[in-house]
C-alpha cells in the first residue's frame, strides 16, 4: 500500500500557497486513505504518514489540513506535539510556537493522462493543415490503450465526416470552404504528463504513451468543400477559442480550421455569421458526438503548468480572419515584373 510523507509550512507562507491557487482541497485524508501513525500513537517526533490509494482523484492538486485536524482535536497532545519539534529547532514550529494549528500540506502528486486527435486535410496539391482537440475526464484519467486508439480515430472520423456536411444556421461548414480543402485522416493518441511545465513554457514531462493511431479516409469519401473554387489565401483560418470555467489563459484553448471560401465573407473582409455559425457548430456538434458515445470523453484544455484538464463549456469565433503563415510555405510567389524603370 503505497505511503506519502505529510509535510508542514509556516503560518506567514499559507497564504502564498493558497493565495490565488484553486488547487488545494481541505480534506485530509482524502476517502481511500488513512493516517498512519507509530505503534505508539502521537504525540510524535515526527509528522504521519498517508496511505492508500485514494477513490476521488484531483489531479495535480494538494490536500491541506492542520496538526489539530490530523489529531482530531487532541489539543492536549498538539500542544505537545508542537512543543517537541519546536524543541529541535525546527523553524517551521518556532514560528507558531503554542498554536493549535499547524498548517500541513500532502501533496498528492501530478498526474495528468488525456486523449489527443488530430485533423488532418490537404489544401489543393500544394499544402496541409491540420489542427488538435484535446479530450479527457476532469479528475480522473482516461484510459485508452494502444489497441483501442485506432478505434476511436475511426470513430472521429466518421463524426467528422457528418459534421462536416451538417447544417448549423443556415449552411454547413463543407458547403463554406472551396473544393481546395479536403481532410485526409484523423489520428488518435494518449497523453500522460507527471511534472508541471514553467511559467515560460520550459520544463514539463508530457509525453505520447504510444505512436499515434492513424484512420484515412477512403478514396471517395474525402470530407471536401463544396463552395467552387475560390478559395481564401490558404494562410487564412477561421479561429476557435475555447471557453472553460477556469478563468485566465489556463482556461482557454483554440483552434485553426482551414481557410473558407469567398462566400463565408461579408462586407470589410470580415467573416459573415453564417460561417461563425457553421465553425463553431461544426467543431460543437463533434463534440457533442463524443460525450454522448460509449467513449463519454469530454472536450478538454490542458493546462500543463496546473496539470490539470478543464472541461470547455463554450466555443466563441471571432469575425475577423485570422492567420497561420505556415501554410503559404509551399506555394509559388510565380513572381510578374510588373513594372521596370525607364
Amino acid at each position: 500500500m503505497p505511503c506519502h510523507s505529510l509535510r508542514y509550512i509556516h503560518f506567514d507562507e499559507l497564504d502564498d500557497y493558497l493565495l490565488g491557487r484553486d488547487n488545494f482541497v481541505h480534506d485530509l485524508p482524502p476517502d481511500g486513505m488513512s493516517i498512519d501513525w507509530p505503534a505508539d500513537g502521537p504525540p510524535l517526533d515526527r509528522l504521519p504518514d498517508i496511505c492508500g490509494v485514494p477513490t476521488t482523484i484531483h489531479p495535480g492538486r494538494k490536500h491541506y489540513a492542520t496538526l489539530g485536524e490530523l489529531l482530531y482535536g487532541n489539543v492536549s497532545d498538539v500542544l505537545e506535539w508542537a512543543a517537541r519539534l519546536a524543541s529541535g529547532g525546527d523553524p517551521a514550529v518556532v514560528a507558531v510556537t503554542g498554536a493549535l494549528d499547524l498548517p500541513v500540506v500532502w501533496d498528492e502528486g501530478a498526474t495528468m493522462r488525456w486523449i489527443r486527435s488530430t485533423h488532418r486535410g490537404t489544401l489543393y496539391t500544394t499544402e496541409q493543415f491540420q489542427f488538435k482537440l484535446d479530450w479527457g475526464i476532469p479528475g480522473a484519467d482516461p484510459t485508452l490503450g494502444e489497441s483501442e486508439a485506432g478505434a476511436f480515430a475511426q470513430f472521429l472520423r466518421d463524426a467528422w465526416a457528418a459534421n462536416w456536411i451538417a447544417t448549423f444556421g443556415t449552411s454547413s461548414l463543407g458547403g463554406l470552404c472551396s473544393s481546395d480543402v479536403k481532410f485526409t485522416e484523423v489520428g488518435v493518441v494518449s497523453w500522460t504528463q507527471t511534472s508541471a511545465k514553467n511559467a515560460d513554457g520550459s520544463g514539463g514531462d508530457s509525453a505520447q504513451d504510444y505512436p499515434t493511431a492513424w484512420s484515412a479516409y477512403d478514396v471517395g469519401t474525402l470530407p471536401t468543400g463544396s463552395a467552387g473554387s475560390n478559395c481564401l489565401p490558404f494562410e487564412t483560418s477561421c479561429a476557435l477559442t475555447f471557453q472553460t470555467n477556469k478563468r485566465g489563459p489556463r482556461g482557454r484553448g483554440r483552434a485553426y480550421l482551414p481557410p473558407f471560401s469567398v462566400s463565408g465573407l461579408d462586407a470589410h473582409g470580415l467573416y459573415n455569421t453564417a460561417a461563425v455559425a457553421a465553425a463553431g457548430g461544426a467543431v460543437g456538434g463533434l463534440f457533442d458526438d463524443v460525450k454522448g458515445s460509449t467513449y463519454a470523453y469530454l472536450p478538454v484544455v490542458v493546462s500543463q503548468r496546473e496539470v490539470t484538464l478543464h472541461e470547455i463549456v463554450a466555443i466563441n469565433v471571432g469575425l475577423v480572419p485570422d492567420s497561420q503563415r505556415r501554410r503559404r510555405r509551399s506555394q509559388s510567389e510565380g513572381y510578374t515584373a510588373a513594372w521596370t524603370s525607364a
